[in-house]
């Protein structure tokens, strides 16, 4: 039995809680930080560099998305931009 390859992930941004469905990749870039978390067969993998992916649990996934999530909200305009991959589309969120 092959394992799903996406998940509903929970979402925090300007005090909004809220949940995406189907997601298979969630990517934040800020200035000229950018840093991926991919779900693979064998779960999350976290990237912020090509040669940098580490498997991650859901604890770390949750601690990463938190973090994501204060960046996101205190960030100035448009200097930040969360994109969520699901199944189905690609959603993008800008600060």
């Amino acid at each position: 039995m092959q394992k799903k390859l996406s998940e509903t992930i929970p979402m925090f941004i300007h005090g909004i809680a809220f949940t995406i469905s189907d997601v298979k990749i969630v990517h934040i870039k800020y200035g000229r930080i950018q840093e991926q978390m991919t779900l693979t067969e064998k779960g999350w993998v976290f990237a912020d560099s090509p040669n940098h992916r580490v498997l991650i649990n859901h604890d770390d996934f949750d601690h990463i998305m938190i973090g994501w999530s204060k960046v996101f909200d205190t960030s100035d305009h448009g200097l930040c931009v969360m994109t969520v991959i699901t199944s189905s589309s690609t959603i993008t969120y800008r600060s």
